[in-house]
């Protein structure tokens, strides 16, 4: 898929047609579109749609995006952090496992009260 057929369906994402560019996102772009989508989740600034675009990239299933998992693990927003938390697990491995054991032994960041593990 284009980076601008890409970019189209992000945008739309934000909109009511949400679901169709949802799985026109899911089902038409491929490991070589994960640089576009991975920089398109860095430029969003929507909860909805970053949560959106991460499971749209672990539905690729490539290992290679364990450590982009792992940073949006990070995130305070839950829908977010549990997108990524699905997608480490649903790729799993030894990586994957290193990567959550990393995780869960860092130390605990407060978010207002809510508190996550921080690295």
């Amino acid at each position: 898929m284009s980076a601008d057929a890409i970019a189209h369906y992000i945008q739309q994402l934000h909109t009511s047609g949400s679901e169709a560019a949802y799985y026109a996102l899911l089902t038409d772009t491929s490991a070589e579109d994960l640089p576009v989508l991975m920089a398109a989740y860095d430029a969003e600034r929507s909860a909805k749609v970053m949560a959106a675009l991460v499971e749209i990239i672990w539905q690729k299933r490539v290992p290679d995006t364990l450590d982009f998992l792992a940073q949006t693990l990070q995130r305070s927003e839950p829908d977010i952090w549990k997108a990524s938390l699905d997608g480490m697990t649903a790729i799993g491995g030894e990586a994957a496992l290193a990567l959550l054991e990393a995780e869960k032994n860092s130390p605990l960041q407060d978010f207002g009260g809510r508190y996550f593990h921080s690295r």
